[in-house]
C-alpha cells in the first residue's frame, strides 16, 4: 500500500509488477501522472491603503519575506477624502516573525497638489495590527499612525512571531481581494432656535 498524500505537486509514474507463488515476476507496465496537491491558504494579511491619485491611482506591491504576495496591486481611496481601502492577501508564510513590506512603484510628482502618493496607516496579519508609524519608511516618513509614502520606496512592517502556518508542499498563487473605498464622514449638527415673544401686561387703574 501506500499513502498519496505524501505527494509532492508534478509529473510521477507508477511502475507495476506482479510475482506468481513460482517466484516469476512479470514485465513491468506503468502508470504516468501529475499530482496537484491544493495547500489551505492559512495566512491572512490585510493591508489597508489609500492615496492621492494625479494622473491615475498609485501602484504598489506587498512581499512577506523578500517574497512577493500577488500582483502589482492599487487603491482608488482618496486620501484627502479620507478614505481607506483594505487589500487582502492570502498565503503560507510559515511560522515565526515576519517582514511585510509595501513597495511604491510609481511615484509622480508636479509640485504641491499635482502629486501621486501612496498612504500606509496598517497592516494586519493573522488578526495582529501594527500602525503605519512602525514601518521603516524608505520613501518618505510617518506620522500621525501613517506610512507616509511621498515617492518610490518601501514601507516595511516587522511582525511578531506568528504559529498559523499551511501544510507543506507546494502551494497554488496567493489570493488577493479588495474592498471598496471607505470613509467616514459626521454629518454636522444643526440647531434651531424657535422664535421668542415676551409678553408685557399693563395694569391700568
Amino acid at each position: 500500500s501506500y499513502d498519496p498524500t505524501k505527494l509532492l505537486d508534478g509529473a510521477h509514474t507508477v511502475l507495476v509488477t506482479q510475482t506468481d507463488v513460482a517466484g516469476n515476476t512479470s514485465t513491468a507496465s506503468s502508470l504516468s501522472f501529475v499530482a496537484n496537491i491544493a495547500t489551505v491558504q492559512s495566512d491572512t494579511l490585510v493591508v489597508k491603503v489609500s492615496g492621492d491619485n494625479w494622473q491615475g491611482d498609485p501602484h504598489f506591491t506587498v512581499t512577506v519575506d523578500g517574497k512577493q504576495v500577488g500582483g502589482v496591486l492599487t487603491t482608488s481611496a482618496s486620501h484627502a477624502a479620507g478614505q481607506t481601502q483594505d487589500i487582502t492577501l492570502t498565503g503560507n508564510f510559515g511560522s515565526g516573525a515576519h517582514d511585510v513590506a509595501v513597495k511604491f512603484i510609481d511615484n509622480a510628482d508636479n509640485g504641491w497638489g499635482n502629486d501621486r502618493n501612496l498612504y500606509v496607516p496598517q497592516v494586519t496579519l493573522d488578526g495582529q495590527t501594527y500602525a503605519g508609524d512602525t514601518a521603516a519608511n524608505t520613501g518618505g516618513s510617518n506620522s500621525l499612525g501613517v506610512a507616509n509614502l511621498y515617492s518610490n520606496g518601501t514601507a516595511t512592517f516587522h511582525t511578531n512571531v506568528t504559529t498559523t502556518s499551511g501544510a507543506a508542499g507546494s502551494a497554488p498563487p496567493p489570493a488577493s481581494t479588495t474592498t471598496q473605498p471607505t470613509s467616514t464622514t459626521t454629518p454636522p449638527a444643526s440647531t434651531t432656535t424657535l422664535p421668542t415673544t415676551v409678553q408685557s401686561d399693563a395694569l391700568v387703574f
